[in-house]
């Protein structure tokens, strides 16, 4: 259950990291 939970977690802060550089470079290009 634990490393489910953690493989959850992990996941999470992956796509949010793709999420987070998306936006990052959305902003360079408008900026």
């Amino acid at each position: 259950m634990k490393d489910i939970v953690s493989e959850m977690i992990n996941g999470n802060l992956y796509y949010l990291y793709l999420f987070l550089a998306k936006k990052v470079n959305d902003f360079k290009v408008f900026s």
